[in-house]
């Protein structure tokens, strides 16, 4: 059913005019509230950090005390469902024959990540900035990569995100509907619009790369021949193509190679719409199925990196003694379940 077309001059398309000025002013203002308040967030969060740093330097918490804390939130199963079901592929034909305590499907940590944290992380930091918000981990120089500092931030586009909840301010729902009367107001300009409206609400992170030294990291796709024929059909969504496989070690060795959580500071490739590989202007079917494809492939992994780095927010940075205190808790039932690791602290 057809509405009524409604008059450009009629009285009432002026009044929604006016109404829309007004929602657009009550959007800004909520939107800066928010931001206003994620910034003033960092006072209060460097004056705790203050007070734990101070407890690491008097042996009241443990140097590791920052690893211990990530370890634990990223090293159980519901951690990593989310990276699961994203990369379910990436596993099925995978040998059953591999003794590596790590499950790659159950968790977010590589087989190296407990032992680099614990021994060359030294500080965890976040800033709340008026778009959003930056992680950064600080680490010793070491033989894994180059980089003392990795960092991700979070950009947010026409909403603020309120990280106290994680959820959400509400604004972006009504500026959609202020830029759908806008639309149906203008229809000479509907696709510049439209785009417009894309953009208002949505996200980017910048990642600073992580440049991994040889012999350490994740493997590229075409290190092993091998593991290419058992991963026809991976879906994984790293933009270089990296494989969570199953580290190469000695007898006794500690592994260097394989997945690594870190990874999610990597710089990413362009969106396919700003990527020069993709010809957008051509109509045929295959190019367009391809592109689509990619978009989706590339929105689905900044989804997955985004949700890593709020993870190491709200679950690490809001609760550090709460991450690590559970860390502890699941360490002594380890130990008291586990005849091999009760051997191990004996001895």
């Amino acid at each position: 059913m057809t509405g009524t077309a409604v008059a450009a001059d009629s009285p009432a398309r002026a009044l929604q005019s006016q109404i829309d000025v007004l929602q657009r002013e009550l959007y800004e203002s909520v939107t800066k509230l928010f931001a206003d308040g994620n910034v003033k967030k960092n006072s209060h969060y460097t004056a705790r950090h203050a007070v734990i740093t101070e407890a690491i330097r008097n042996g009241k918490l443990p140097r590791t005390f920052w690893a211990d804390a990530i370890i634990a939130v990223l090293n159980t199963p519901e951690a990593g469902t989310a990276d699961n079901n994203n990369n379910n592929n990436n596993n099925n034909n995978n040998n059953n024959n591999n003794n590596d305590n790590n499950n790659d499907s159950d968790r977010l940590l590589g087989p190296y990540d407990a032992h680099l944290l614990r021994e060359y992380l030294e500080d965890m930091k976040v800033v709340y900035t008026p778009t959003g918000v930056r992680v950064a981990l600080q680490f010793k120089p070491n033989p894994f990569f180059e980089e003392t500092e990795l960092w991700g931030e979070e950009q947010q586009h026409g909403t603020v995100k309120c990280h106290s909840h994680g959820n959400d301010c509400g604004c972006e729902k009504k500026e959609e509907e202020t830029n759908n009367n806008n639309n149906n107001n203008n229809n000479n300009n509907k696709d510049e619009e439209e785009e417009d409206e894309e953009d208002d609400g949505d996200y980017n992170c910048n990642f600073s790369g992580i440049t991994w030294k040889p012999g350490h990291g994740p493997e590229m796709e075409d290190d092993d021949d091998e593991d290419n024929n058992n991963n026809n059909n991976n879906n994984n969504n790293n933009s270089n193509e990296k494989e969570r496989k199953r580290p190469r070690t000695s007898d006794g060795e500690m592994p260097t190679r394989g997945w690594s959580f870190l990874d999610v500071f990597s710089k990413m490739l362009p969106h396919p719409a700003d990527d020069e590989a993709f010809d957008n202007d051509e109509d045929e079917e295959d190019d367009d199925e391809e592109f689509e494809e990619a978009v989706e492939k590339w929105e689905t992994e900044m989804d997955d990196r985004k949700e890593l780095l709020m993870l190491l927010v709200e679950d690490v940075w809001m609760d550090p003694i709460n991450a690590y205190t559970k860390g502890k808790k699941t360490e002594t039932t380890t130990e008291k379940s586990d005849p091999a690791a009760q051997k191990t602290r004996t001895e």
